[in-house]
């Protein structure tokens, strides 16, 4: 009897415990994030092709669409990187016949550059750091360009061995005057370390690092008159003092 009592009351208390203890709520598993896709054509997530090539694109492949966009007077943007190839060159030419001229024949290390723009495709070729850019197609009369435009022997030469900070400064100035780019004369392009970040030119109302900044002074001919760039080493800041 005494052993029943017990038991009924442990029971009771058990029962009691289990009334007053708090109801254990389930666990919210976690869903997995949504990955927002792109579904069409007109989705922001989508990224350009072009845009990603570019991105990824060696600094001589930037140096030979620089030189396209000042040939063709187009948006570089609507310029797409078909290819860039590292290649070793048989000779200091590039693997280029420029009329009239020697090249030593020493390996140098570079790229083929193949660009397509406004339905035609383009081949150059780079050395290694894009500071020389050669259209592969030449002529005996010159650098043959889209359309039956050509550069004198003369002016090819130049522009053939120009730094790319000269190109851009080139198409700079083509924007700027609404010329064609052939009728721009290289006169020189001297390399130079300037003062300041501002590249020694005097900008109203900014306040310029006074840090050496090694870069070009480039002097172009246009129009009958002559044009003075400061540019940086890559031509990435380009300044026109005279105008």
């Amino acid at each position: 009897m005494k052993t029943s009592k017990y038991l009924t009351i442990v029971l009771a208390i058990t029962l009691l415990i289990a009334a007053c203890s708090p109801a254990v709520t389930p666990t919210a598993q976690s869903q997995p994030t949504a990955v927002p896709t792109a579904s069409g054509p007109n989705t922001g997530l989508q990224t350009r092709p072009e845009a990603n090539a570019w991105a990824n694109a060696p600094q001589a492949a930037l140096a030979a669409r620089a030189m396209l966009v000042a040939q063709l007077s187009i948006d570089p943007d609507t310029i797409v990187l078909v290819s860039a190839d590292q290649i070793d060159w048989p000779d200091a030419c590039l693997g280029v016949q420029l009329p009239g001229k020697m090249c030593a024949q020493v390996l140098t290390s570079g790229y083929k550059v193949v660009l397509s723009a406004k339905g035609n495709q383009y081949e150059f070729h780079t050395n290694a750091d894009g500071r020389v850019v050669l259209q592969a197609d030449q002529s005996s009369s010159g650098v043959v360009k889209p359309g039956g435009m050509m550069l004198t022997k003369q002016q090819a030469e130049a522009w053939a061995n120009a730094p790319q900070a000269a190109l851009l400064a080139r198409g700079d100035l083509m924007l700027k005057l609404s010329v064609d780019p052939d009728t721009i004369q290289l006169v020189s392009a001297d390399q130079i370390d300037w003062p300041d970040a501002c590249l020694g030119v005097q900008l109203p109302g900014k306040m310029c690092a006074q840090v050496l900044t090694s870069g070009y002074k480039i002097v172009l001919g246009a129009n009958g008159q002559e044009y003075e760039y400061h540019t940086n080493e890559t031509g990435t800041n380009i300044q026109l003092v005279t105008k």
